[in-house]
């Protein structure tokens, strides 16, 4: 495949993604950028949608204002008392671990919250340059020594 129509199919799925993240925000709950936690937590824009949860970008307003990621977890609906509760049980328990955490290479956890009886938050580090998964997508299979190089960074120490 040529150099130029290889970067066009790069844009292409990059716009296709782009795209699906806009009508996932437009089908969202917390579209309009509503504000969280009596106000602290602005909510801007969509960075991705999984199973049951959305990640924002957001501002946290009383520090700084800073830039975060809200993390809205949305329980299923569908799920018994026992099924839910158990997944509240587990996310606390995450919680727990992810706050005692202090690495620079860990993702900070700032606070987590209830939203309503089917939906809570959890804010977090917003760290910028996109995450693995968009790379992948876009340049394909990394390169052994580029895979290594990243894998070292992570498993560092300090």
């Amino acid at each position: 495949m040529s150099k130029d129509k290889e970067e066009l199919e790069k844009k292409k799925g990059q716009h296709i993604r782009d795209l699906k993240r806009l009508k996932d925000e437009e089908s969202s709950r917390f579209r309009g950028f509503p504000r969280l936690k009596n106000g602290r937590y602005q909510l801007l824009n969509l960075l991705g949608k999984g199973g049951f949860s959305e990640v924002y970008l957001a501002l946290d307003l009383e520090e700084g204002p800073r830039t975060v990621a809200c993390k809205l977890h949305q329980l299923n609906s569908q799920w018994s008392e026992q099924r839910k509760q158990s997944y509240v049980r587990h996310a606390i328990r995450e919680y727990i671990i992810h706050k005692s955490l202090d690495h620079p290479r860990v993702v900070k956890l700032f606070d987590i919250f209830e939203i309503d009886n089917n939906t809570f938050c959890t804010v977090l580090e917003y760290c910028e340059g996109g995450d693995l998964d968009a790379h992948l997508k876009t340049y394909g299979t990394l390169p052994e020594r580029e895979a290594r190089a990243f894998l070292i960074q992570v498993s560092q120490m300090g």
